[in-house]
């Protein structure tokens, strides 16, 4: 169910807007090592794994959601890499790494699915299967994405802290996403 206004803004989610930016892979590699690891997966290839996340971090968690005229809800995050995962490429949960980013060079003002209804905002990273074309737009369904999204990837909170600086202080523990997706 969607919702006309949020706090003021408008809380339908726009379609991806991506800036035909190019950036060097090269860029991200050397930006992001003092911040984490970079393992080679089978499935993705390299992948980067952030240092000093808690436990039970997921990603779009740290940080805020800002409403732009040109993009729509555009993320901010606290970490100090932030400017690049959580603009350019996917996020995946790895059984043995735990939360892993896929590189891309295709910008996007958060790379997300959005569930709302019964007072809540949800949010999910998009799995590296949701390729964005510029003048096309995504490559698969969104059903197609919701597939491939865990239930526990998903996080909530209520409509009336989605605009608080500090999200994680209101989100709901991964466990209750199962519960509440149901209610959106």
């Amino acid at each position: 169910m969607r919702k006309q206004v949020l706090g003021g803004l408008p809380a339908t989610a726009p379609t991806a807007a991506a800036d035909n930016v190019s950036v060097d892979f090269r860029m991200f590699y050397s930006s992001l090592a003092p911040y984490g690891q970079w393992v080679n997966r089978i499935s993705f290839g390299w992948v980067w794994v952030p240092y000093d996340v808690p436990v039970s971090w997921r990603p779009y968690t740290h940080g805020h959601w800002v409403y732009t005229d040109e993009f729509g809800w555009y993320w901010v995050s606290d970490w100090p890499w932030g400017w690049a995962p959580f603009h350019y490429g996917r996020w995946v949960y790895d059984d043995e790494y735990g939360w892993v980013w896929v590189p891309d060079t295709v910008w996007g003002p958060a790379w997300v699915d959005w569930r709302y209804g019964d007072g809540w905002i949800g949010w999910a990273p998009l799995p590296p299967i949701a390729v964005w074309h510029t003048g096309i737009g995504f490559s698969i369904t969104i059903v197609e994405i919701e597939r491939h999204i865990r239930p526990t990837s998903w996080v909530f909170c209520h409509e009336r802290n989605f605009g608080h600086e500090h999200i994680n202080r209101y989100v709901e523990l991964p466990a209750r996403s199962v519960t509440i997706i149901q209610r959106t």
